[in-house]
């Protein structure tokens, strides 16, 4: 009897611990927030010279008032990169302005590259904000046999969506992809959302008060 007793503790003791650890993931991914001392001081070190170079302003949208200033590595296919722009969107007073970079993570989102060379093109194009909000707004680009009329689709004018799949057809944005992804690997960064502040970098979601108190000076 003592026995049977004892599994059973043993038992509901190994569910409950299975919970806890089930919980947390989920909390993870709902909400990712992991600051690593060690990207501080890389970025800190590597953010004075590099600062005026990391804003790219064809990528820049204001979100807000837009008065503080900040670079956000992004994946399209990322729950908290779209949990992130949730929160921008609901952003009001001083806000921040946003020069987004492309961070597809291939191994955890398939699709993510695909995404990220339609907002590379549509910025060359001057019309990233359209392709960003519709990228982030749904994931039907994904299954899109013709990336222009997607776009032309979703209120870009068609003579720019014209230009766009013109840039798809070359290597041109693959380049800009692995330029960022080189620059989040100088900067430490291996996740998304992955923010590039004043003097430190931040992979997770940053809530709204975060968001009021950060500047990157240019």
């Amino acid at each position: 009897m003592r026995t049977t007793w004892a599994r059973r503790v043993l038992a509901g003791g190994i569910y409950l611990g299975s919970a806890v650890v089930i919980a947390w993931r989920l909390t993870e991914l709902a909400l990712p927030r992991v600051t690593s001392w060690k990207n501080r001081r890389a970025a800190a070190t590597f953010l004075s010279p590099e600062r005026g170079r990391l804003p790219l302003p064809e990528t820049t949208i204001r979100y807000g008032t837009g008065e503080n200033h900040a670079i956000l590595f992004t994946d399209y296919e990322c729950p908290g990169c779209r949990a992130q722009e949730e929160i921008l969107e609901r952003t009001q007073g001083p806000g921040v302005e946003v020069s987004y970079r492309q961070l597809p993570i291939v191994s955890l989102h398939p699709h993510a590259v695909q995404a990220a060379r339609i907002a590379v093109c549509s910025a060359k194009a001057n019309a990233f904000e359209i392709a960003h909000r519709a990228l982030v707004g749904e994931s039907s680009w994904s299954t899109a046999p013709d990336p222009s009329a997607w776009l032309e689709s979703h209120g870009m004018p068609p003579a720019v969506a014209g230009r766009v799949g013109v840039c798809l057809a070359t290597t041109l944005p693959d380049s800009q992809i692995a330029a960022d992804r080189l620059l989040a690997r100088r900067l430490g960064l291996n996740g998304t959302p992955g923010w590039v502040l004043a003097d430190s970098v931040h992979v997770g979601v940053l809530l709204p008060a975060e968001l009021e108190s950060t500047r990157l000076e240019q």
